[in-house]
């Protein structure tokens, strides 16, 4: 039997200000047995709107991480942070911000 590990790391810098709207995303999510990948955020102030979502999901395999650091996060209520895995472990959230 063979197994599945493909890892996709994500990491997004910026001095200014991240926006996602109108359902944009980041995604690292893996079907099968593989692991979700991480992503790291790194913004003054992110801001996500209109269904839009940050996602290290898998399906067997482990969800990835999130890490967001940032002055101020500002997130719609229909928008999403998810690091989860349908069969296995979920991955974990950590947000660092002044403001949230």
């Amino acid at each position: 039997m063979a197994t599945a590990l493909l890892l996709t790391e994500v990491r997004l810098s910026t001095t200014d200000f991240l926006q996602m709207r109108r359902s944009s995303q980041i995604s690292t999510e893996a079907g099968g047995t593989g692991r979700g990948g991480n992503i790291d955020i790194d913004a003054e102030n992110i801001v996500i709107l209109e269904e839009s979502k940050i996602n290290a999901n898998a399906f067997e395999g482990a969800g990835g991480n999130i890490n967001i650091t940032t002055e101020g996060l500002f997130q719609s209520d229909n928008s999403d942070v998810t690091a989860s895995s349908e069969f296995g472990v979920s991955g974990e959230v950590t947000i660092t911000a002044l403001f949230s």
